[in-house]
Order: structure tokens, then sequence, then C-alpha cells
């Protein structure tokens, strides 16, 4: 049987897109161990990243005692801009709380996505123009994976938020829903392989976590 829904402002599925995704993704709890830090798609990579952190923490000395090497100035660069666009505390709770069917939570929700797609694909694109050292190759194919991982992002919150038609059926429905949860989820694979890389890239140059996730730093630099 059909279900014709009604042609909302925020139409019926992508509202029921939103409602998935949101209570399946961790986007606003930066990845701050490494990598893309700003990640909403895989809660288990919270757990994942902590011990990363602390592994990392543990066998190497901290930024404040170590040299700056080109890889060093590089990956301070990089971790300067996934800063920069870094959703702010506001941003992670309007983009993970419930819409409680209150029309302004949604309107709020909309403006935050539209805020993190603009950041995202500022983000993959200066990402994309940070000089590699010495063309490093390793460096040269995590920037770019990582560029893509972000452009990736916010293509899908500009397919949950474009205008299109309302669902027909319930199995229609459930099918765009579906698809952007796999999408979601092949995301989520990703981040934790580039968390991965990322770590291991520090290890072998010798560069301290970023700043944001140094607790020593933050210490010394407290105002």
């Amino acid at each position: 049987m059909k279900v014709n829904y009604p042609n909302l402002p925020l139409n019926l599925s992508i509202k029921f897109s939103i409602l998935l995704i949101t209570s399946s993704l961790s986007m606003l709890n930066p990845a701050k161990a490494s990598g893309p830090r700003v990640d909403y798609f895989g809660t288990s990579s919270v757990k994942v990243n902590a011990a990363n952190n602390a592994n990392l923490s543990a066998n190497k000395p901290n930024s404040i005692a170590m040299p700056k090497t080109s890889e060093t100035i590089w990956f301070e660069q990089v971790d300067s801009l996934v800063d920069k666009y870094t959703p702010s505390e506001a941003d992670k709770v309007i983009l993970s709380r419930p819409f409680n069917q209150e029309a302004e939570r949604v309107t709020q929700w909309i403006k935050t996505a539209k805020k993190i797609i603009n950041n995202y694909h500022n983000l993959a694109s200066q990402l994309k123009q940070i000089t590699v050292p010495e063309s490093n190759t390793e460096l040269k194919e995590y920037i770019s994976l990582t560029s893509e991982w972000y452009a990736d992002s916010a293509q899908v919150f500009e397919d949950l938020i474009k205008p299109r038609k309302p669902a027909n059926t319930i199995e229609e429905l459930q099918e765009a829903l579906d698809e952007i949860k796999s999408r979601s989820d092949n995301l989520s694979k990703t981040k934790s392989s580039l968390m991965s890389m990322d770590l291991s890239l520090r290890k072998t140059y010798n560069v301290h976590i970023a700043k944001q996730d140094d607790a020593l730093q933050q210490y010394v630099n407290r105002k």
C-alpha cells in the first residue's frame, strides 16, 4: 500500500534519515588522538582512539621537548587546520540531540549541517595545498586520503539536507535510510584506518601528537 507523505519544509524521508544517522554517529566527538579528528561516523572509534593515544604518549616524548623537523612542522600545519574547522561544542550538541518534533531544532540542525559542509569542503581543499616535506610519498598519500575523507563526509551531510521527493512507501523510505547508513558505516571504517595510518607515520617520523590532545602542553600553555 502506498503511503503518501506530505511535502514538509524538511520532507519526511530526510527527517527520518537524520534521526537514523544521528542515533549512530559520533562525528562530533573529535578523534583527538590523530588523523581526521572531526568525525561523526562511528562511535566505536572513540575507545580505539583513546587507547592509541595512550600507547603513543607512553612510547614517545612530549611534544614540548621534541625537535622541529620538517615532518613535525608539516603535521602541526595539518593539526592546526583540522582544529580550525572542528565543530564547536554547541555544534556537537545541536547535531546529536533529538528533534522531539520541534521545528526549531530541525532548522538548527540543517543550519549547523550546512556550516559543517562548508567547513569540511574548505578543510579538504586546504589540506591538499600543504606542501609535503621532500615530496614524501607516504605523507602525500596520507593527506590525500584524509582530504577525501572530509569531502566524502561533507557529501553525506549534503545528501541528508538536499531537497528530494518524499518517500511514497515504507520500503522506499527504508531503502534510502539503508543507503545513508551504509555510507556512514564505510566512513567509520575508513576513519579508523586513517587513524592507524596517522599514528604509524607520527611514530616513524618521531612526531608528537596534536597539541589539542597533549595534556602536558595544555597544562603548560593554559591561561
